[in-house]
């Protein structure tokens, strides 16, 4: 009996582990997704600049979710109350639960939480708007009223991750 518990254990952290990191998927297309409905729809950008601008900002949102997430998870484990910190109380409470609508219900909100966290959201809707102007006035100024065939020149935008922002001609 106590092997089936001690599998249980292991069951439980394997199955939160899951659950998180299916919804947090889940979370970061749904907020992506939202961001660039509102930002890049009205930005007039060619659909290869557009592409590249979501898929820096998608590379971007998941390391900082991936960061925000592991803070979490250490600050939860610990015996440290995590400053009070509500995303903290929010997976204590998916902890130790057995699998069912109750369960994903806290682990979808939790994941949320996450996404939707000041820690995430200061950090990527000022670049999206960054990389947007960026990206505008250097397609601007490298258009001239040019080609509007499909041999004209591609940008692609890059992010490092310490932040710098490079737009390439090909």
């Amino acid at each position: 009996d106590v092997e089936e518990e001690d599998g249980d254990d292991g069951n439980d952290a394997g199955l939160l582990i899951q659950a998180i990191s299916d919804s947090i998927e889940r979370c970061n297309e749904r907020y992506l997704e939202n961001l660039m409905r509102q930002n890049l729809d009205s930005s007039g950008l060619p659909d290869n600049i557009q592409d590249e601008i979501r898929r820096e900002v998608q590379l971007q949102l998941e390391s900082k979710v991936e960061m925000t997430l592991e803070a979490v998870v250490d600050a939860a484990m610990s015996d440290e109350d995590g400053d009070g910190s509500e995303l903290v109380r929010k997976f204590r409470d998916c902890r130790g639960m057995p699998d069912g609508k109750a369960f994903r219900s806290r682990v979808q909100d939790f994941c949320a939480s996450v996404v939707n966290s000041e820690e995430v959201t200061q950090e990527i809707e000022p670049l999206v708007g960054l990389l947007i102007t960026y990206a505008v006035q250097n397609f601007q100024q490298g258009d001239g009223g040019g080609q509007s065939g499909g041999s004209g020149q591609k940008e692609r935008v890059h992010i490092s991750r310490s932040g710098s922002i490079d737009i390439r001609m090909d």
